[in-house]
């Protein structure tokens, strides 16, 4: 048991998670390229810049999975 599921059930619900993933990420790309066109998407991408907080959210869950490797592979 994993997190109170059967294996099964919880690697379906992984599962269909990441296909409503990506078809909400899909549905909305094309609703916002509707709504304000691909140009505008395209040109305001690289006016602003990312902070700091932003790049270490992002790195955070890398760091995480190298870390469980580590761990893994160490014993």
């Amino acid at each position: 048991m994993i997190l109170g599921f059967y294996e099964n059930d919880f690697f379906a619900y992984i599962t269909l998670g990441i296909i409503m993933n990506f078809t909400l990420s899909l549905l909305f790309g094309m609703y916002m390229s509707n709504n304000i066109g691909m140009s505008e998407m395209l040109m305001s991408s690289g006016k602003y810049k990312q902070t700091f907080l932003v790049k270490i959210s992002i790195l955070v869950p890398f760091a995480k999975s190298l870390i469980t490797l580590y761990r893994i592979i160490s014993k």
